[in-house]
């Protein structure tokens, strides 16, 4: 299949005219002309905080969908040099959100996760200088991402493909919603924002930030089998949680129910 780019005159002129990058305003503030696109979150789902010890990781629903299960950071805490407590263990909880309810559990259930409409990289259109991920069959076209020199996200319709993502910042793909409407993707190099992008509506949406806590990385997003929540980490610092492996975000955990 033959396959054509469609950049928006917008996009092409952020790309054209600031090479790819941010440009910088009055003042020496930069101007990130694709986060302004950010809509509130708050227009198409309610916000809550349901666990507030920074010391929580890796929530995922059950294929029941009215749980979250999660690890925590028992006893002690990696402080913040990274230096992980030889004593240091993480237990397995889990919340019931309708109830209010937290419990301690032996074991987890297996993480849900839905593959309908996968598609393998090796079937996805090549991008210069990125290479293809993976992608998903949706109502509203083919939904896919790429890695390599670049970080974005991409729709194709028929033999047209439109670059949905383009701002100076990557754009790490995360999830999908079962039904197929809301992407939940990472942007940023540092300080991971979460922004879900509704298919149906072409429309961005973002947590709002105050310059008190623009420092932070909303990580770990998970939607539920019926599409209606979706659960995330809000971190204020990296930590160790293992001896001797990768850096892992702690924090607190944080539930959207969307309106529709």
């Amino acid at each position: 299949m033959r396959w054509v780019l469609v950049l928006s005159a917008f996009s092409i002129a952020i790309w054209v005219g600031c090479g790819g990058r941010e440009s910088t305003g009055k003042n020496g503030q930069t101007n990130d002309r694709f986060a302004a696109k950010f809509r509130d979150l708050a227009e198409i789902a309610t916000t809550r905080q349901i666990t507030d010890m920074q010391r929580d990781m890796e929530p995922f629903f059950t294929n029941t969908g009215d749980r979250i299960y999660f690890r925590r950071i028992v006893t002690p805490k990696p402080d913040t040099t990274f230096r992980q407590p030889i004593d240091a263990r993480a237990g397995q909880f889990t919340y019931d959100y309708v109830n209010n309810k937290l419990y301690l559990v032996e074991q987890t259930p297996a993480l849900f996760d839905s593959y309908a409409g996968f598609v393998p990289p090796e079937s996805l259109p090549a991008r210069l200088g990125e290479s293809p991920q993976a992608g998903y069959r949706t109502p509203y076209g083919l939904i896919y991402y790429t890695g390599g020199g670049a970080f974005n996200i991409y729709k194709a319709i028929d033999d047209s493909i439109v670059q949905l993502t383009y701002g100076p910042q990557p754009s790490f793909f995360q999830a999908i919603s079962p039904n197929r409407r809301y992407v939940a993707f990472n942007y940023g190099e540092t300080f991971y924002r979460l922004v879900i992008l509704d298919l149906a509506a072409n429309q961005f949406y973002s947590i709002p930030r105050s310059s008190v806590d623009v420092q932070l990385y909303e990580l770990w997003p998970q939607f539920s089998p019926d599409s209606k929540y979706l659960v995330f980490v809000v971190s204020h610092d990296i930590f160790s949680a293992k001896k001797d492996e990768d850096n892992i975000p702690l924090g607190d955990i944080w539930l959207v129910e969307f309106k529709q």
